[in-house]
């Protein structure tokens, strides 16, 4: 992890100790608070239109601790910090100037119950920034919630702590130096960007300068090639900065694994240098198009089998993709097609032309199968297992990596590659957004 010099000692217990690490988990039931009877959020307004006092927020944090150990009848509590996650979500729509209700509207409480699942497996000090960068006035305000759970047999309760920020205007436009003093020292930061990231915008910028991961969905995060595609060129210019993680990747899991479990056997990995042919269809999920999982899996293959996309070969469409990729010896066909609602699907033809192919395919649904024909043998029949597919349980699955996966880093540069020649074939500029 990269040494943060920029962050502020106040993120300490007094003394210059850390907070102690323990454990926490899930929130106690919405619209409730921890079970000493303290509200869920308790509303901190540090600062109107001026640069947020650190050192208050620290001591209000103190003094939240020891309230709700006052009022566990002296048992106590337990605080955890194993990793910092900020959750950022970006509004343009200017609304109204009154403060937030945290835990007022459905999707507040369904974050919060995504916070909740979050911390239950990852002890963390979760920052929640709602930004309206576009907002005419500068205006920043706090709130602090407290996530707590009592385990069984146990007379301490586990808590977190979470710190929800609502910047306007300039406020929103210069977060970094107030989120740089907010985070626990020492530990990963992850930053979730929730939708689309400004990409190209210094403001994107200055905050993954200071996490170590960058977390994103693409599968729902607008036009999900242009994403993909300022995702790599991000990737590719971050150096030793923050590494992506694409919640869309980590959904195609059992996919990958049940395409692998084909060729386990040593006997069978010949054909992997034979493949003729590879046909995707992918389909859409609440609306969203599944074209950038398509090219993951595409891309997963050819950086593990070593193709070369031909650009020249590429023909594509709104829905469609063709193009030939170069493995060495032969050359692979490659097409990407619209097929209906859910879940991508992937087939393989393999083998000499002359003799008859053998063909692998790998069906969609939430729990993907996978089936082989030999030629001359019986059909081989994976039954696959259901995959992870829930945001929380994504993002849980995403945290376990502090540092940048390698496989994904090559699978996303190829990827954003195929996405470019697919949006330069249907008028699209592929370009990042100011």
């Amino acid at each position: 992890m990269r040494p943060r010099k920029d962050w502020n000692s106040t993120s300490r217990e007094p003394g210059g100790r850390p907070p102690p690490m323990t454990c926490c988990g899930p929130t106690a039931a919405a619209g409730g608070g921890c079970e000493q009877g303290l509200p869920v959020n308790t509303p901190l307004p540090l600062a109107a239109g001026r640069t947020v006092d650190v050192a208050a927020m620290e001591e209000e944090l103190r003094r939240l601790w020891r309230d709700m150990g006052e009022g566990g009848g002296g048992r106590g509590m337990m605080r955890a910090c194993v990793l910092n996650l900020i959750i950022m979500s970006e509004k343009t729509a200017v609304q109204d100037e009154s403060p937030p209700s945290p835990g007022g509207d459905p999707e507040d409480r369904e974050l919060t119950d995504l916070v909740a699942a979050i911390t239950h497996e990852h002890p963390c000090r979760v920052i929640r920034v709602d930004a309206r960068p576009e907002a005419p006035s500068s205006h920043l305000q706090a709130y602090l919630s407290a996530f707590c759970r009592r385990p069984s047999g146990s007379e301490r309760q586990l808590c977190c702590e979470q710190i929800t920020l609502r910047a306007d205007g300039e406020a929103a436009r210069h977060l970094h130096g107030t989120l740089a003093a907010l985070l626990a020292a020492d530990l990963p930061v992850f930053l979730w960007w929730r939708g689309r990231p400004p990409f190209g915008s210094h403001r994107l910028g200055r905050l993954a300068d200071l996490a170590d991961r960058l977390i994103l969905d693409t599968a729902s995060a607008g036009d999900d090639l242009e994403t993909l595609v300022d995702l790599a060129a991000f990737s590719g210019g971050a150096g030793d900065g923050a590494a992506p993680g694409d919640l869309a990747w980590r959904r195609l899991t059992r996919w990958r694994e049940a395409t692998a479990s084909l060729f386990d056997p040593a006997a069978r990995r010949p054909l992997l240098t034979a493949v003729q042919s590879l046909d995707l269809r992918w389909g859409t999920r609440s609306g969203h198009p599944g074209r950038g999982q398509a090219l993951y899996l595409a891309a997963w293959l050819a950086t593990r089998l070593g193709w070369r996309t031909r650009p020249a070969t590429v023909h594509a469409s709104g829905d469609d993709l063709s193009l030939e990729m170069d493995a060495g010896t032969h050359v692979v066909r490659v097409r990407v097609q619209r097929g209906g609602e859910g879940d991508p699907s992937l087939s393989l033809v393999m083998g000499d032309h002359g003799h008859a192919p053998a063909t692998a395919r790998i069906g969609p649904g939430e729990a993907p199968w996978a089936e082989l024909n030999l030629p001359g043998q019986p059909l081989w029949r994976w039954p696959g297992q259901p995959g992870v597919t829930g945001t929380a349980q994504l993002l849980a699955r995403e945290l376990e990596f502090p540092r940048a996966d390698p496989v994904f880093a090559a699978a996303l540069a190829q990827a954003g590659e195929l996405a470019k020649l697919w949006r330069a074939q249907c008028g699209g500029s592929g370009g990042g957004r100011p």
